[in-house]
């Protein structure tokens, strides 16, 4: 159970990178930003991302044992954005974003536990 909702919040952590990106895309083209360029390459990394988080809830959803290390990676890399945001006053999406790195940290940990209980024990 633990690693099917670490799987569903990767997942949905990775579908609001895409929609990120896609809007910051939208607004790059629509709106005036002072580097059209630098908008439309930050819209694309976080398309990019958002894809590559998306693969890597794929491999969870799968219990592929190599995806847990980038999935940590990228919750912790979660914590310092947070906290740029806490500093930008914006509290609320800080706040969201660190409670989903640190429950996502936690699933990590149970679904490690609970696969290492399910293991037979050798005599």
């Amino acid at each position: 159970m633990p690693s099917r909702a670490a799987a569903i919040l990767v997942a949905l952590q990775g579908l609001f990178l895409v929609i990120i990106g896609l809007v910051l895309a939208v607004n790059s083209v629509t709106g005036g930003p002072a580097d059209r360029l630098g908008a439309q390459l930050g819209a694309g990394l976080a398309v990019a991302a958002g894809l590559t988080v998306l693969v890597l809830a794929r491999a969870l959803q799968r219990r592929r044992p190599w995806a847990r290390s980038p999935v940590l990676v990228v919750e912790l890399l979660c914590l310092p954005v947070a906290w740029g945001l806490f500093q930008a006053h914006r509290t609320v999406v800080g706040l969201v974003v660190a409670g989903a790195a640190v429950l996502g940290i936690g699933l990590l940990g149970a679904s490690a536990a609970a696969r290492a209980d399910a293991r037979p024990t050798r005599r």
